[in-house]
């Protein structure tokens, strides 16, 4: 305080800028540097500063160009405590890095200069262990996206072949096996996909699996007969539908995934949003917010969620045409200790020819918190259905990531 009063610093980051540079001093006096997550870039750098860029790419992006040292670990998709299955039913952090999104990724940005991609050391992976209690769970999520994470590494970038890599992961798999490994099976998952009907009439459920010598079977809501998939799956019913992988003597070689559609009105239409969700929070794009799927799991399911970095969610939905609307709901979710708020309005419109918007209903309170649904229910007939989402934006001084940026999560949007 003292010093801040005697250079007039004008602000915190200025504060935090003087104290990094005596420290990085102090440290370069007894031949060691300074390495940090990419929050050191707040206030500037330090000279001769090593960033870690883990909140995306930015951090890395900026050191280098500011002639850093940095080494690329965004969470996205280098976070090994996140869901490596999309149908993943332990506990993890949240999130979905795949084996193939690990392989795929470059830690080398093509924002950067040739100049500029000679400060980039490399790449390094991340597992936080809150959500892992014993060691077979932490084998579990770092096996085999582990060996991905090596050939992303080792092997020169001109000479990555994900196919060529896939070929390798059974034998990569019976090695750990000997080893006694507990590794993740995920890559022989079902992999479940909702796609919009054809002129987005409806909701179609698309099944694929690894695994080319068994057969996917499938079960309707409250049925008990199992029918073999063979094309995508139109789905009429809300209620729990259910997968699972068998082989040739009907045996079940996989864990079976359960998806429970919610049907309305807004479900498979066509979507459209003005701002675009940080990638790293836009698994399913627009048509997850109507793809009759609801996450009900909280971070521990983000993947299911579109996440907008200081950035509001502005949504228009395609009816196809006039109908009566009763009511119209969006689903949010609010967890402070991660920096995502709740929305300061959600502001409901409707039009008929999709250029001339009439407001329904603006709500600006809510009361309860984690899984959050903002509700109208003024009865009205249009065809476009507009849901502006007011993002906080700067998080207020007081609370968890005051100063930064808010996150805004959502995720299924109703219409009856």
């Amino acid at each position: 305080q003292k010093r801040m009063q005697e250079n007039h610093l004008a602000n915190e980051s200025e504060l935090q800028s003087y104290f990094m540079k005596r420290m990085e001093k102090f440290i370069n006096s007894k031949g060691k540097k300074i390495i940090g997550w990419d929050e050191i870039l707040e206030g500037g750098l330090a000279p001769n500063a090593l960033v870690m860029s883990w909140r995306g790419e930015e951090g890395g992006i900026a050191a280098a160009n500011q002639e850093h040292f940095a080494i690329m670990t965004p969470g996205n998709p280098l976070y090994f405590d996140h869901s490596q299955s999309i149908n993943e039913d332990s506990l993890t952090q949240g999130g979905y890095n795949s084996i193939k999104s690990v392989y795929e990724y470059n830690p080398i940005p093509k924002e950067l200069s040739a100049k500029a991609s000679k400060f980039i050391l490399g790449a390094q992976a991340n597992m936080w262990t809150e959500y892992m209690d014993n060691e077979k769970k932490v084998e579990y999520m770092l096996f085999p996206r582990i060996s991905a994470l090596a050939e992303l590494l080792w092997v020169d970038p001109q000479n990555k072949n994900w196919k060529n890599f896939e070929s390798k992961i059974p034998s990569i798999l019976k090695r750990y096996a000997f080893w006694n490994i507990n590794f993740s099976k995920a890559f022989y998952d079902i992999e479940a996909k909702t796609l919009p009907n054809q002129d987005y009439k409806g909701l179609l459920w698309q099944l694929n699996s690894n695994e080319k010598e068994g057969n996917i079977f499938y079960k309707r809501p409250g049925g008990d007969k199992e029918i073999k998939y063979k094309n995508n799956i139109v789905i009429d019913t809300s209620g729990i539908w259910t997968a699972v992988l068998r082989n040739q003597f009907h045996d079940k070689i996989s864990s079976p995934i359960h998806c429970f559609f919610h049907l309305n009105k807004a479900t498979g239409k066509n979507i459209i949003l003005k701002n675009q969700p940080n990638k790293n929070y836009a698994f399913g794009g627009a048509f997850a917010l109507v793809d009759g799927i609801q996450n009900n799991a909280g971070m521990s399911k983000s993947a299911n969620f579109l996440g907008f970095s200081g950035e509001d969610l502005s949504a228009v939905i395609d009816l196809g045409n006039v109908v009566n609307i009763d009511s119209i709901k969006l689903h949010a979710f609010e967890q402070e200790a991660s920096w995502i708020y709740r929305p300061k309005y959600v502001e409901f419109s409707g039009s008929l020819d999709n250029i001339s918007f009439y407001t329904i209903e603006r709500i600006n309170t809510l009361e309860g918190s984690g899984n959050l649904i903002y509700e109208t229910k003024k009865n009205s007939k249009f065809r476009y259905i507009k849901i502006f989402t007011k993002n906080l934006e700067e998080i207020p001084t007081g609370m968890p990531g005051a100063g930064n940026k808010s996150w805004l999560f959502t995720d299924e949007i109703e219409i009856f």
